[in-house]
């Protein structure tokens, strides 16, 4: 049987030294009272009324513990002789800035107390659990120290996940239905060469849904995505413009309908009865996109006067993408509510969440989702959870494919003393060790002593790796020749700046404070 025990303590003011930390002499305080709970149970059942403390040896303090931080410890009996016995205390600092991490460790031994007889511990031995688990042992300790060595034992794991924001990883693509659009022309007694038509939306006259060129005799006939259109009381505005005879433009207004043909009111032609300065709605007599001149005036059939417009109309599937500014309100298909969503993601096999409610796993299709935002969301062992809120628009179907970051495990470590890292500007730790899970992707990793930015490095995750990290040397040269400037030793610190401005390697920051230092040097 192994004996364990857990005991925690909170650090408070009283327990801190000048430096900020937790003392070491409470620290063994506490270990030895960690050491006592495990104690009591271990000497259940026996002759023995106590234990006392022996020794306290191979005491190592890995971490500092702050202010407010909790210590859990870990005691375990490791070794048992006729009277006395060991216990490994391992003690875990954890709080919200540094997660948790190994902080400190200590053998302690303890010497059973008995009134009337020698105790004798018969029914623990270490022989016999390294005996009965050594297959499970000699596995765990191939596998961790193959990669890390000894020091995996002593590394934090960062608490939260490193997410890359504003990742797109999200497409949507809608499919609808056509509606066919039919017009026919009153010449009278006019003979114009041909026509160009385009068609409109009221609130965009700056740019045309499409435009198509007819000749006398032609029926004036277009085939367009329904979702191209706007239901009353919007609608949309035909425009006709007659090339030959001095014919002047003519307009008519329509609307959405769920009829599969939409017919237009007759065009009348008409002579141009005056010149016109400003005109709302202008087609080049050449087969082009319409233009719009200028943002007044009135158009030349008087329906389309005060009428908003967009610098862009969006047109076809990319109306609904939500990230689109400056678009106009379009309202077809005023009667669907729901629509069929096909939902597709890479990796496959990711459980999905609609509006925080599981609905499977993906590749998975939703044949009665409403219209409106919904929030998706996608989970997958090894992959940074995608959330994303998208605006599902009414159409016949809609097809959503979603790409998923693999996450990486990044085995930081360092030798370098009193730095804090920072990777994208919010992730932050003082641990010379510690692993990280951070999406795939280019992150950016900044370095800082004493809060003064030193390196700046972008890291590139795309897979497991280890990166162990130093100061560039033109950095380490300028803080050393700083330490001795202040204490005294000038003429090294200028002999250590001269050197680091021969080295092709140092930024211009660096160099500059350098040459700086050398001329108030020999100046003063």
């Amino acid at each position: 049987m192994k004996y364990k025990a857990k005991y925690s303590q909170l650090v408070m003011p009283d327990n801190i030294n000048v430096m900020g930390t937790l003392f070491g002499g409470q620290m063994i305080s506490w270990m030895d009272l960690a050491a006592a709970k495990v104690t009591y149970r271990f000497l259940k059942g026996t002759k023995a009324v106590g234990a006392v403390t022996r020794a306290i040896e191979k005491v190592e303090f890995k971490e500092a513990v702050y202010k407010g931080e909790w210590v859990n410890f870990e005691s375990t009996v490791v070794k048992a002789g006729k009277s006395s016995f060991q216990i490994q205390v391992d003690a875990y600092a954890e709080g919200r800035k540094y997660g948790r991490r190994l902080a400190c460790t200590a053998l302690i031994t303890m010497v059973a107390v008995c009134r009337d007889e020698m105790v004798i511990f018969k029914n623990f031995t270490t022989e016999r659990l390294l005996i009965k688990h050594r297959s499970f042992i000699a596995f765990f300790i191939l596998i961790h120290l193959q990669f890390w060595g000894c020091s995996y034992f002593q590394t934090a794991t960062y608490p939260e996940l490193i997410l890359i924001e504003d990742n797109e990883q999200v497409s949507i693509r809608y499919e609808f239905a056509e509606k066919r659009i039919r017009g026919n022309v009153d010449t009278g007694n006019f003979t114009p060469e041909a026509y160009i038509v385009a068609i409109f939306h009221k609130g965009a006259l700056d740019a045309p849904i499409v435009q198509k060129m007819f000749f006398p005799g032609d029926t004036l006939e277009f085939m367009v995505a329904e979702n191209h259109l706007n239901a009353s009381p919007e609608g949309n505005v035909a425009v006709l413009k007659p090339i030959g005879d001095d014919l002047q433009q003519e307009e008519v207004s329509f609307s959405y309908t769920e009829k599969d043909d939409i017919i237009l009111p007759p065009f009348q032609l008409h002579k141009v009865p005056y010149v016109y300065e400003k005109q709302f709605i202008h087609l080049s007599d050449e087969f082009t996109d319409s233009v719009r001149l200028d943002s007044g005036g009135i158009g030349v059939a008087g329906l389309v006067e005060g009428l908003p417009f967009a610098k862009y109309p969006t047109r076809g599937s990319e109306r609904n993408i939500s990230s689109e500014f400056d678009s106009i309100s379009i309202n077809a298909i005023p009667n669907a509510k729901r629509v069929k969503l096909f939902i597709f993601s890479t990796p496959d096999e990711a459980e999905l969440y609609i509006d925080g409610q599981l609905r499977g796993m993906t590749p998975i299709g939703i044949l009665d989702l409403s219209i409106g935002e919904h929030e998706f969301k996608l989970l997958k062992e090894n992959f940074a959870p995608l959330v994303k809120t998208l605006d599902i628009q009414p159409s016949k179907r809609a097809k959503v494919e979603f790409r998923m970051n693999r996450l990486n495990v990044l085995h930081f470590m360092t030798e370098e003393e009193g730095l804090k890292f920072v990777l994208d500007d919010e992730h932050e730790w003082l641990d010379k060790k510690i692993k990280l899970q951070i999406e795939n992707g280019v992150h950016m990793l900044s370095v800082y002593k004493k809060n003064v930015l030193k390196d700046r490095v972008i890291l590139k995750s795309d897979w497991n790796t280890r990166m162990e990290y130093s100061l560039p040397i033109c950095q380490k040269k300028y803080d050393d020749s700083q330490v001795r400037y202040k204490t005294g030793q000038y003429v090294e610190s200028v002999a250590i700046l001269e050197e680091m401005l021969q080295m092709e390697s140092c930024n211009e920051e660096l160099s500059s404070r350098a040459q700086y230092y050398i001329g108030w040097n020999y100046a003063n």
